[in-house]
């Protein structure tokens, strides 16, 4: 099972959120025989992923916050496909809140 999760609040270095993201990110990372995990994150502002996730494959977008979250509404929205920035994956957790 392919999976990729938003960690932007850990590349961010939002306290709460970010903490959160990373700490699921790393669990899930050692579950690697069944399970495929990939990062995203949101690259606005200089963000980075902290060394202990460097070592996960990740993608990246250099958007501003809002617009990213935008252009996801409006993926939903539409029903318009995220797999072309994403590629396939079975399960997408992303974290979008205004």
């Amino acid at each position: 099972m392919h999976i990729c999760l938003d960690v932007s609040p850990t590349a961010q270095k939002h306290a709460g959120l970010g903490r959160y993201a990373g700490e699921i990110a790393r669990a899930l990372s050692r579950h690697k025989s069944y399970l495929d995990l990939s990062l995203f994150y949101n690259r606005d502002g200089g963000a980075e992923l902290p060394d202990y996730l460097h070592h996960l494959p990740y993608r990246t977008v250099n958007l501003g916050n809002k617009p990213w979250r935008m252009l996801v509404l409006l993926s939903r929205m539409t029903h318009w496909s995220m797999d072309k920035v994403f590629g396939a994956v079975d399960i997408f957790m992303l974290r979008i809140t205004f």
